[in-house]
């Protein structure tokens, strides 16, 4: 039993350890926050973030969960 215990806190640790790291770029907090989409999925909210750089449209971004497996961009940032 303890053993699944620690089995199970192993997991859940990694895996907010790995959406923390793939969660875009942080916020310097120098400029307010802007809410750009839904998405169905945390991939396509990412690809989304990082597709919005390199095109001037913001400096950082990140995704945040919502109810039903869909996830808010966050944009802050225009240059």
């Amino acid at each position: 039993m303890l053993k699944k215990l620690f089995v199970s806190a192993a997991l859940t640790a990694t895996a907010v350890a790995g959406i923390g790291l793939g969660a875009g770029t942080a916020f310097a907090g120098d400029f307010p926050d802007t809410a750009a989409g839904v998405y169905p999925s945390y991939q396509a909210c990412m690809d989304a973030g990082y597709a919005g750089v390199p095109q001037g449209r913001w400096l950082s971004w990140r995704c945040d969960p919502l109810s039903g497996g869909q996830y808010l961009l966050w944009v802050g940032g225009t240059g």
